[in-house]
């Protein structure tokens, strides 16, 4: 049985999604490559009428077959993967998307790379190779996925619930010691907000907004972070540190209002409890 697993992006959330089973994938699979090659013999066919009716070269048929593997091979799978988003139909039948190892929408060039891989290990080797990778990886991932740092997960538990945080490891120590004021509350949210929404932003976007929200949250922190701290790291640890504070706070308010409440039941000169 495949479980969700926690995986940890590098803005520091913490988000559960299940990698996708083998049998699902090779589903998957089989819907997918019966469109390419029901699109490649469509092409071939229509190669095959035209050069009935003209006189080409072995090599002009040579290249133009070659170039229609690949296009329906490799460029229609990286374009349609690319386009839905990690998405194909096969995908989509069988509920599942290509994601990063840390659970956000896959790169451009990752879905390149799992193109360029894919006729190797799935159509030339009629799918051993994949197997028998998928089998002895944690996450049944296929050559391509390794190399390009992705996996499949099943499309109903990428976001099974609200990201939650967790305290950058290198900043941890820095963070119990320092003086954090109290971040005002749109502050706080903003913060929040785009850490939860990090993954999925434009890389231009995300490096200038996460880099005004630390400048403003650097200012209500002393000792300052480490020299050469990512801005990202940097609202997680902080927003962490200031929600462990709070809890153990109101621990200790609600400690004392059941002492309170306990040494009130008290009847006087020991005799008991009200």
């Amino acid at each position: 049985m495949i479980v969700p697993e926690q995986v940890i992006t590098g803005e520091g959330v913490v988000v559960d999604i299940a990698p996708a089973p083998l049998p699902t994938r090779m589903g998957s699979a089989v819907i997918d490559y019966a469109v390419y090659f029901l699109g490649l013999s469509f092409s071939l066919r229509l190669l095959y009428t035209a050069v009935n009716q003209s006189t080409v070269s072995a090599a002009v048929l040579a290249t133009s077959v070659a170039l229609m593997l690949a296009f329906w091979l490799i460029f229609m799978p990286w374009l349609v993967e690319v386009l839905s988003r990690g998405r194909s139909l096969g995908r989509l039948v069988m509920g599942l998307r290509i994601v990063r190892d840390d659970g956000g929408p896959a790169h451009p060039y990752q879905s390149f790379v799992r193109a360029i891989c894919a006729p190797f290990e799935v159509l030339f080797t009629t799918g051993i190779v994949a197997v028998v990778v998928m089998l002895f990886s944690k996450r049944s991932k296929r050559v391509g996925d390794i190399l390009a740092g992705t996996y499949a997960a099943q499309e109903d538990n990428i976001i099974t619930s609200p990201p939650v945080l967790i305290m950058p490891p290198e900043l941890r120590y820095w963070a119990r010691g320092a003086d954090i004021r109290e971040l005002p509350t749109h502050l706080s949210l903003s913060a929040y907000t785009f850490l939860q929404r990090a993954s999925s932003l434009d890389l231009r976007h995300r490096a200038s907004l996460g880099q005004a929200l630390a400048d403003q949250v650097s200012g209500l922190v002393s000792p300052p972070p480490p020299p050469h701290t990512h801005p990202e790291r940097l609202l997680a640890a902080v927003l962490v540190e200031r929600r462990d504070r709070e809890y153990f706070l109101n621990l200790q308010r609600e400690r004392r209002h059941q002492q309170q409440q306990s040494a009130a039941a008290q009847l006087p000169y020991g005799l008991g409890t009200l």
